[in-house]
Parts: C-alpha cells; structure tokens; sequence
C-alpha cells in the first residue's frame, strides 16, 4: 500500500503555482519555484530536498517545472 502524506497549501499558494514540482529521484529529491519556500521546508520535514530554480523561468520556458519536462518532437 502506498502511504501518502499531504500537506495543506494556501490558496495563494495554489494560484501562484507554488506546488508545480517534478520529482527526479523517488522519495528523495523534486525540482521547482524558489519562492515556494515553506512548501520545500514543509518537503525537507519529510527527508525531500527540493533544487529550486526563479519563478520568471517560468514565462521563459513557457511552463512550469512539470510542463517544461515534457519531450518535443523534432521532426
């Protein structure tokens, strides 16, 4: 059985993206916003470290940690 663990966010949070993260080692170790400082303190309480990277990479890449690991396609 999987054991889920959750952890309340704010509705700022939540509008300003703060949760947007993509895991990259399992149980371990997840990429995303800088400013979603209490959420990676709330993360580190669980053993996850969190890399971070600026909330304005977002509108330069067009998508947030999740949609920013998504594959192209070259053709």
């Amino acid at each position: 059985e999987r054991k889920v663990r959750r952890i309340a966010i704010t509705e700022q949070e939540r509008i300003e993206g703060r949760l947007n993260l993509v895991v990259v080692k399992r149980g371990r170790l997840a990429v995303g916003f800088g400013e979603a400082g209490r959420l990676r303190s709330e993360l580190a309480r669980f053993g996850w470290t969190v890399e971070n990277y600026p909330s304005t990479e977002l509108a330069a890449g067009k998508g947030g940690a999740h949609c920013m690991t998504w594959p192209l396609l070259v053709g």
